[in-house]
């Protein structure tokens, strides 16, 4: 045995209320930053899951348009045009005027694994229960799968008789012990002006609170 060995174990046994001490606050950092760090992953986890998993990691819903101003000015060389922006006749304008074409823009980034296209509202749902708001998400529901976790947040129903069936709808799981509907049964949905009933062909959680008490999927040509 090295004689650095055995001065440290002497040092070791002679001084054991300091070892203990500095032991235990060692077990107790190490502990606590494994537990931080668990406590991070799982967040992490759970996030991916239910606010990324359900409305993808982008969403491009709105934008606002600039105002120009066509100006022209005379000098030697003729007259001259430009254009002035002028923030104060900014439009706002709500929804994608243009889904196609900006989907075509997106496709070729290889980053991008899903691109989803919805089209969301208002809406008021009758059961024969009761009646509640809700916000309609018409999607494809491949492209939709594509973009989120939807399948996997199916709790009961199919999403294969949802796909075969156009007049089917997707809640979630708390707007459906609110209205107190089952698969299989109808729902009337109104928009003010027009009603129609559609079929219960599947029930989904998402974890979000909001989003199960709100949402409601349908095709997107029906939406």
């Amino acid at each position: 045995m090295s004689s650095n060995l055995q001065i440290a174990i002497r040092f070791i046994f002679s001084r054991k209320r300091s070892m203990l001490m500095s032991l235990a606050g060692i077990v107790f950092g190490v502990g606590f930053f494994i537990i931080t760090q668990a406590q991070t992953k799982g967040f992490e986890e759970f996030y991916i899951k239910t606010i990324i998993g359900t409305d993808s990691a982008l969403r491009i819903e709105e934008r606002f348009q600039n105002a120009h101003h066509s100006l022209s000015v005379s000098s030697s060389s003729g007259l001259n045009s430009f254009l002035v922006r002028n923030k104060a006749n900014r439009k706002f304008i709500s929804g994608i005027q243009y889904p196609q074409e900006l989907r075509k823009a997106l496709e070729p980034f290889r980053q991008i694994t899903g691109i989803s296209e919805v089209i969301t509202g208002p809406i008021t749902v009758n059961s024969t229960l009761t009646k509640t708001n809700a916000r309609i998400q018409g999607v494809r529901l491949q492209d939709h799968l594509n973009a989120t976790n939807l399948d996997q947040q199916i709790r009961v129903g199919s999403l294969e008789d949802y796909k075969l069936n156009p007049n089917s709808i997707l809640i979630g799981i708390r707007l459906a012990h609110k209205l107190d509907v089952q698969i299989g049964e109808y729902l009337l949905l109104s928009t003010g002006e027009e009603n129609r009933r559609y079929i219960v062909a599947a029930i989904f959680e998402t974890g979000v609170e909001e989003i199960d008490k709100r949402r409601i999927f349908m095709h997107l040509s029906e939406a």
